[in-house]
């Protein structure tokens, strides 16, 4: 969007432009591994590239630069990590005390719901984190299950691949009870 606007109003790319535009792609698309991965996609990439934008540099900021609080965020968060009986449905679990013993913020918990969507098998990820006595709850599909429409009917949205929602004032116990086995009851069969 911020391209074709530019590119309306006739505003030079320049390389700090392109590098913005760049990341912005390669960030929304995971890499080029998405499936909103698209020719188009490729065309503005490649022409922010032309402009001065450098994919390695880009790439190497994103996801090569970390600080030891969130290593060790992350360290705490996959000691816990579960997956339910048929290995279909993978979950983690950030609790805010985790943010303290840490040194780290709940942007650090960014992409970390990659790591369970990522195991063989598994078809929907699900990452429960405190927020007060509320429970933000993200989902991400592997492509089978439409999250967008689980996470609607907690009151939140998404995309089919993408969603998340708010769940007010119950224990973590009842959340995850009532969110694993919604996904449950979604998967194909």
């Amino acid at each position: 969007l911020v391209y074709q606007i530019i590119r309306k109003l006739g505003i030079p790319v320049t390389p700090e432009i392109a590098t913005c535009i760049y990341t912005a792609i390669m960030t929304e698309t995971g890499s080029f591994r998405y499936s909103n991965t698209t020719h188009h996609a490729f065309r503005v990439a490649e022409e922010m590239v032309s402009f001065g934008a450098n994919p390695w540099v880009i790439a190497e900021h994103v996801y090569n630069r970390n600080s030891m609080g969130r290593i060790k965020l992350l360290g705490q968060i996959l000691a816990n990590l579960g997956i339910n009986d048929d290995g279909k449905i993978s979950w983690i679990i950030v609790r805010e005390q985790m943010y303290k013993d840490t040194g780290t913020a709940k942007e650090d918990v960014e992409d970390i719901i990659n790591f369970p969507r990522s195991i063989e098998g598994v078809e929907v990820a699900v990452l429960f984190r405190e927020s007060g006595h509320d429970w933000k709850i993200s989902l991400r599909s592997n492509g089978r299950v439409d999250v967008s429409s689980l996470a609607s009917e907690f009151g939140g949205g998404g995309h089919s691949m993408a969603a998340g929602c708010m769940i007010k004032g119950k224990s973590l116990e009842e959340v995850m009870r009532q969110v694993v086995t919604r996904v449950e009851k979604a998967l194909p069969q």
